[in-house]
């Protein structure tokens, strides 16, 4: 009799708990559809019309809800794509053009070599879209349009079959204000991957904007190349309590990717961070601009920014900072000259100093000296232990005087305290160090870190533990 009542009563709790349940599971199920639903909307509409209804597959494959797969016409073409697949837009499909895209819930869609995808809705109610568990990887193909791509995901660039990865259009004038933007989102984040001897791995072409509020990070052996009139920009998140970041974890860097045909520099908006963290040199060549909050870190390497940069750096122990472009082929970035740019300055923290120096570097006019006058500021710079070395790189068109071709042997540097007249350099000793008494010193050593001549120029080297202005006569 216990023992029946005992089955008895479990049997009652048994079906209880499964109707109790019942209603929870039903919940549950709801809650999935909805999810799955709200995954494919944009600003809370049902924008998307046709769906990707396969697993891992391309493009041109018959897994669409349409009959053929979108793309043909940029007016109907309203797509989302969702769930763990990846999508392939290879040769075959070729270009493909939609009026929008949300690519959602784990999905990522890779555009390769030959191929095209361009988005063109660009209003508060239709635009395309990346979600923060998603992706597009770009590798040798083209992303764009002159629609607008919102990304809380991530957006990839790399080559592919010596083909570079493209940000830009093919429609249009090379004008700005003509193009498609991509925007990244507080936690978007573009990473820039890969490299194709002498030719850009990556690429922004015909007027298209990128706005970061999240992260852009250079990596591997990638580099960013901005065609004219273009535009890159760091601009607060929308808490306004960080800002977007530029993380240059290689050598490379920003730089100009076409001839000069008349359109102004691609323009290099700074209102964020600028993270130099490479072993190497690295530039940033565009219509430069720091304003609000921004700041440039060089933890390691060396940083350029183009001549006339007014913002500071705050600068590591060991790391370089000063200016210098590429040349339009970006063969040569950041140290070389020529007779468009005849002249570069940079300067190194002491390795030994504690806490780093905040460092600004641009030139100014002076119709006495040779180039132009350059002027070194500096902050919170320590040389108890060691003095920074300043470098003044000068282009063979400037050395010739009154019909003699000057080396480096015949140059002197001139300085002037903030508080003085300019006077000249004394040599350092041949110990490299300063004399005793003076503050600064022109290192004549005859090594490979000494002044010495170099392919297309002159560079003098001055070891100082003060700044202000410099000057060769």
């Amino acid at each position: 009799m216990t023992r029946s009542r005992l089955a008895s009563s479990v049997a009652s709790g048994l079906l209880a708990l499964t109707v109790a349940a019942l209603p929870q599971i039903t919940a549950d199920a709801a809650a999935s559809t909805a999810k799955a639903e709200w995954s494919c909307r944009v600003k809370g509409a049902d924008v998307p019309t046709t769906m990707w209804t396969g697993g891992d597959g391309y493009w041109s494959d018959a897994a669409w809800s349409s009959p053929q797969p979108p793309g043909a016409d940029q007016s109907t073409g309203h797509v989302c794509i969702k769930g763990p697949v990846t999508v392939t837009i290879d040769a075959t499909s070729g270009r493909v053009d939609l009026a929008s895209l949300v690519v959602a819930e784990g999905a990522t869609v890779r555009v390769s070599a030959g191929a095209e995808l361009f988005v063109w809705s660009d209003d508060a109610a239709d635009f395309s879209l990346v979600r923060a568990d998603s992706a597009i990887h770009v590798s040798g193909g083209t992303l764009g349009g002159p629609g607008k791509l919102l990304v809380r995901g991530l957006v990839t660039l790399k080559p592919e079959a010596e083909q570079p990865a493209t940000l830009g259009t093919s429609d249009g004038p090379n004008i700005a204000g003509s193009g498609g933007r991509l925007v990244l989102y507080d936690q978007g984040h573009l990473r820039v991957e890969g490299s194709i001897p002498d030719l850009p791995a990556s690429r922004l072409t015909t007027a298209y904007r990128v706005k970061a509020r999240g992260t852009v990070t250079i990596t591997d052996e990638g580099s960013l190349s901005a065609d004219h009139g273009t535009s890159f920009a760091l601009v607060d998140q929308r808490r306004q309590s960080e800002a977007g970041t530029l993380e240059i974890e290689n050598d490379e860097g920003y730089g100009e990717g076409d001839a000069d045909n008349g359109l102004p520099l691609s323009r290099f908006t700074n209102q964020g961070i600028i993270s130099k963290t490479g072993l190497g040199v690295s530039r940033i060549a565009a219509d430069y601009s720091a304003s609000g909050r921004s700041s440039t870190e060089v933890d390691k390497g060396s940083l350029l920014l183009p001549e006339g940069t007014e913002a500071a750096a705050v600068v590591m122990p060991g790391a370089t900072y000063g200016t210098g472009v590429c040349d339009e082929s970006l063969s040569d970035c950041g140290l070389g000259t020529s007779i468009e740019r005849q002249q570069l300055a940079w300067l190194t923290i002491p390795a030994n100093e504690d806490g780093g120096a905040e460092v600004a570097v641009t030139l100014e006019d002076d119709d006495q000296s040779l180039g132009e006058v350059i002027k070194v500021d500096t902050k919170f710079l320590d040389v108890s232990t060691a003095p920074a070395v300043l470098q003044l790189r000068y282009d063979s068109t400037l050395l010739e005087k009154d019909g003699v071709v000057r080396t480096w042997r015949d140059l002197e540097v001139m300085h002037q305290p903030n508080d003085g007249s300019y006077h000249t350099v004394v040599p350092c000793t041949k110990a490299r160090g300063i004399p005793r008494g003076q503050v600064a010193c022109v290192d004549r050593g005859g090594t490979k870190d000494s002044s010495r001549a170099v392919d297309g120029g002159v560079v003098m080297v001055v070891l100082t533990t003060e700044t202000s202005r410099w000057r060769v006569p």
